[in-house]
């Protein structure tokens, strides 16, 4: 199962992945860098 959040609006769309877990393997933390480091490289931006 992927936790991963994607929701629209008039304005846009945002993505939010959750914080890494090392006790829960579902949200390895390798697996979360490669996903951001994807997202940044076709053009999406971090928003914190």
């Amino acid at each position: 199962m992927h936790e991963y959040l994607l929701t629209r609006g008039k304005h846009g769309i945002i993505i939010y992945i959750p914080q890494v877990d090392s006790k829960n393997n579902t949200r390895l933390e390798s697996r979360y860098d490669e996903i951001f480091e994807y997202l940044q490289a076709i053009g999406i931006p971090e928003v914190i």
